[in-house]
């Protein structure tokens, strides 16, 4: 017995056991030493689930230091302000647009982190629990970051659609620095002239390096200067480094960099060159550079300084302290395991042995029963004492009272096990880690009581929504990516003499459109990919909250509900940005210099002079003439009427080749369509032509160009071959969205530790299921019956056997009144027992004055 007990105290002290701790209101302090120790086990149930981002995400953003400098102020852009005239490449002439430019970029990039800052503030964080400190920095970091990158990328995104549609409707600029013109007297009046506008060829250094503003007009352009003129030509005094002349304002703006504000030598020639002529004097200091407070170089590209929004540090603070106080646990369950001490050792014992106690209670009965049945009667002598003297007329009362009791037990008993048949009681079963086949099951038969809790809540669609979008054919093509198709344009050998006039004044010339078309073309499929990713760059972060597990039927309808809604969101928000600069294109009657949308006639008395260089010399403006606007019309091959491009600027008419060598047209493309604007001819446009090996061969042989170009494909295209570029474009050039929705993904990520149902039962089963879940169910709900009816038989049995004891008792007393006279002393009754429990009749010893009855022991 000590050796057992020695055995089971060391068997207890060794054996790991798991305890649960629970900490009412845990500071911060406190949480983090618990998270140190514990951090697989605890679980600190937030009282505020959704946290805005403001109360525990800040940002301080500082911006380069030209926006706060004096480059950017109106003095400084004053002090170019003269009433001398400069060459159009000279710094002096571009200098007011250049800085007023570079002004609203610094505002624009203001205001729109300021915007973006006010929907994020306001953007919720979803706990169920406080989270670990290292994935709450680690998620953060990544809203952060992903703030950060959907900000810049929606600004750039806008100004690209801006430079593409400036550059692809051709729109000329008033300083003449991607379109010149020239004139030529009007044949049907001698005093008015037409002016031919053709696109600003660059030369950095010889003629074969040159470049055009028609083909090239974001890249093309040379160093910026400051210059006199000397007998014809310019002489450079000064070529300010860093600062670029374009074919727009916006594009030198790009390709420029602000080393020359850093240098102190090249803002005194700046002034040195203004001194005499500027209207408004003003000193200004260079900028300080320090590598320790920037992250660019001098000679970083504004482009670049740009594309991040003009900022040098966002200075964002994280703090995971005020998280906690919003989130304000009430109070904090860990579990950990440990050897057992004392207390455990000592309860252990005492349930064993309170166990052992039991069972030998239930089996030593039987047992001893069994060994003493196969042994001869023995005769058991039980002593009464004599009772309480009682009547006749008591022990008949008491029969009746007893025989009343048992039959109302046993009618309470049926009444009861009937209530009990009927009534409905409310049961939860609970199923631990339950797998995806688990809860289809449960959910199959228990969809309206069932309930599995996500352990995480809020999860973000890119853990199982997937878009693979395949684009339109055209966008992997040589159409839009071939140096031949984006080059088309008159031989160079025309510009020499005057032939180049008599084609620039027909506005349905395809090879004067047909540069900027197929750009524009190119252009209209990187900014849908551009938009694409941009929105699914968003779109992924988003997050799918459920409080609960849904099904895989509810999973799919709000899934394809989400991605719908996403395409559809991301495509008009493309085409509202498209649309807005196009309007207000046509609404401020910008001219295009390929003069689709107007026609410019010069008047005479009025006076202009003025001077441009090209190839190295200096061409001087000086003749009297005004010019007037008027609307270009147009003869529709659709309407087969003409049409104002005032009154429509949808107007189009069916592009033509002409011969080069005279006004003959060479071939009518089909589906091609030139309008008031270049970007509203490609929308009416189709690509029937680049779907036909025949009509491809017959364009490339009249352009007279080189190519191996093959047909576009469209055995595996949902649009047809003459469905027009506005409803490509309006499903943003893609052919599939290939989006799929991974139910188990979502499974595996909200990790539901338990599913509960809750439901009601009866005894009127009709039968067994057949899964293992409902048998469980089912065989729980019958084993509470079972138990219940089962206590109410062995305690009925029992209290049955103490009545037929009692009754036995009341028959001796009644024998023993009949034979009081016999001995007034105390009399004593034997039973000898009988394996069949039958009863003799009783026998009188005389003598001994003892009562003989059979009975077991």
């Amino acid at each position: 017995m000590i050796i057992t007990l020695s055995l089971l105290i060391l068997y207890t002290s060794l054996t790991i056991i798991t305890e649960t701790v629970t900490v009412k209101q845990p500071t911060i302090n406190v949480y983090t030493e618990l998270q140190t120790k514990y951090s697989q086990t605890l679980v600190c149930p937030c009282t505020q689930i959704t946290l805005d981002y403001e109360k525990f995400i800040s940002f301080h953003p500082t911006f380069h230091q030209i926006c706060s400098s004096d480059f950017v102020t109106t003095q400084w852009i004053d002090f170019f302000l003269t009433d001398v005239l400069f060459l159009a490449n000279d710094v002096r002439n571009m200098a007011p647009l250049y800085y007023r430019t570079l002004s609203t970029f610094c505002n624009l990039s203001v205001d729109t982190i300021n915007n973006a800052l006010l929907v994020f503030n306001f953007t919720e964080y979803v706990t169920k629990n406080v989270q670990q400190i290292n994935l709450f920095q680690s998620q953060t970091e990544q809203i952060v970051n992903l703030f950060k990158q959907t900000t810049a990328n929606s600004y750039l995104q806008a100004l690209s659609v801006d430079r593409e549609m400036f550059s692809g409707n051709a729109l000329f600029s008033g300083l003449l620095t991607n379109y010149r013109f020239a004139l030529v007297g009007n044949n049907s009046d001698d005093e008015t002239v037409d002016p031919v506008i053709y696109d600003h060829y660059y030369a950095n250094g010889t003629v074969s390096d040159s470049c055009s503003c028609k083909i090239d007009p974001s890249t093309c352009g040379i160093p910026s200067r400051i210059a006199n003129l000397s007998e014809g030509h310019s002489m450079i005094l000064y070529e300010i480094p860093g600062f670029w002349f374009g074919c727009y304002t916006i594009e030198s703006l790009f390709q420029s960099t602000f080393e020359c504000y850093f240098n102190q030598s090249c803002i005194d020639q700046i002034y040195q060159a203004l001194a005499s002529t500027s209207l408004y004097p003003f000193n200004t200091t260079v900028m300080i550079y320090n590598s320790s407070n920037t992250q660019y170089q001098i000679t970083t590209k504004i482009q670049q300084i740009l594309e991040q929004l003009m900022i040098e540090q966002w200075n964002d603070q994280i703090s995971f302290t005020s998280y906690y106080q919003q989130c304000n646990p009430q109070f904090c369950i860990y579990t950990y395991n440990k050897q057992g001490d004392l207390t455990y050792i000592f309860t252990t014992i005492i349930g064993l042995i309170g166990g052992l106690t039991t069972i030998f209670k239930i089996i030593i009965p039987p047992i001893v029963k069994f060994i003493r049945r196969n042994k001869r009667p023995q005769l058991t002598v039980i002593e009464i004492e004599d009772p309480n003297k009682r009547s006749i007329e008591q022990i008949q009362h008491q029969r009746i009272y007893t025989r009343i009791f048992i039959i109302l037990l046993s009618f309470s008993l049926f009444i009861i096990l009937i209530y009990v048949s009927v009534e409905n009681i409310t049961q939860i079963i609970t199923v631990k880690n339950p797998s995806i086949d688990q809860f289809n099951q449960l959910y199959q038969r228990y969809s309206n009581n069932l309930q599995c809790p996500c352990k995480t809540l809020s999860i973000q669609y890119q853990n199982f929504i997937q878009f693979n979008p395949r684009f339109h054919s055209v966008c992997s093509s040589d159409l839009v990516t071939s140096r031949t198709w984006l080059e088309i344009d008159y031989p160079r050998s025309e510009f020499i003499s005057d032939k180049w006039l008599r084609f620039h004044t027909k506005i349905d010339d395809f090879r004067h459109i047909s540069s900027p078309l197929f750009r524009l073309l190119n252009s209209s499929c990187q900014l849908s990919s551009q938009t694409v990713n941009i929105s699914l760059l968003t779109f992924n972060s988003t997050t799918f909250t459920t409080f609960n597990l849904i099904s895989r039927e509810q999973f799919h309808a709000r899934t394809s509900q989400i991605i719908v809604q996403f395409i559809e969101n991301t495509a008009r928000s493309f085409l509202s940005n498209f649309w807005l600069v196009n309007n207000m294109t046509s609404a401020n009657m910008l001219v295009s210099a390929l003069l689709s949308d107007s026609v410019l006639t010069g008047y005479p008395q009025y006076y202009y002079d003025g001077y441009y260089e090209y190839d190295g010399y200096v061409y001087e403006y000086a003749y009297e003439y005004a010019f007037d606007r008027r609307d270009q019309i147009y003869n529709s091959n659709i309407t087969g009427s003409n049409c104002d491009c005032q009154e429509n600027s949808f107007c189009v008419q069916q592009a033509v080749i002409y011969d080069l060598n005279g006004t003959s047209v060479l071939f009518h493309i089909p589906g091609i369509y030139v309008g008031c604007y270049l970007v509203e001819g490609l929308l009416q446009s189709d690509l029937q032509c680049f779907y036909d090996d025949l009509c491809l061969q017959k364009l490339i042989d009249s352009l007279q160009i080189s190519t191996n170009n093959s047909p576009l494909s469209n055995s595996t295209s949902k649009y047809k071959v003459t469905t027009n570029l506005l409803e490509i474009l309006s499903n943003l050039m893609i052919e599939q969205w290939n989006n799929e929705s991974f139910y188990e993904n979502y499974f595996n990520e909200c990790q539901p530790n338990e599913c509960s149902v809750t439901y009601s039962l009866t005894l009127d089963n009709n039968g067994i299921p057949e899964n293992d879940i409902d048998k469980l169910l089912f065989w729980n709900k019958k084993s509470i019956y079972f138990e219940f009816h089962y206590k109410i038989l062995i305690k009925s049995t029992s209290e049955l056997m103490k009545l037929k004891d009692l009754c036995r008792i009341q028959s001796l007393y009644l024998t023993y009144n009949a034979f009081k006279e016999i001995s007034n002393n105390k009399i004593t009754y034997s039973f000898i027992g009988n394996t069949n429990r039958k009863y003799r009749l009783p026998n009188y010893n005389k003598n001994r004055k003892v009562f003989r009855r059979s009975t077991d022991l």
